[in-house]
């Protein structure tokens, strides 16, 4: 998933170049989007999860709610570019996307949390 994060991050540029070149058909927003929910969404939680995994001595290996936490944040991204591209729905999109967002988030919590809370050896 953290390469998926880089992809947006550079999929970002596009949209923003592509929005200079065809404001009146690609909002600068959808740029924005890419960047700030697709990439450091995918990005920050592919870290967390990357780095609990791997400093509890966990197999890097993605749960199904790892799984369900990654589609969230990937359904986020697409409600709030569906948000820059059909503005009458903005209001009921925004709450999608925060919902997504949200679930993506939560589940995180609810996988990950007891395996941070827990001692993991001899201090």
């Amino acid at each position: 998933m953290l390469h998926a994060g880089y992809l947006l991050a550079a999929l970002g540029f596009v949209a923003a170049g592509a929005s200079a070149l065809w404001p009146a058909r690609i909002p600068y927003a959808v740029g924005v989007h890419v960047w700030a929910v697709g990439a450091i969404g995918v990005m920050t939680l592919a870290m967390m999860t990357r780095a609990t995994l791997g400093h509890t001595g966990r197999a890097l290996v993605a749960s199904k709610t790892t799984v369900f936490a990654y589609l969230c944040i990937v359904a986020a991204l697409v409600a709030h570019l569906a948000t820059a591209m059909l503005p009458d729905l903005a209001l009921p999109l925004m709450h999608v996307a925060a919902c997504a967002w949200v679930l993506a988030f939560a589940a995180f919590l609810l996988a990950y949390a007891p395996m941070l809370i827990r001692r993991s050896g001899p201090v």
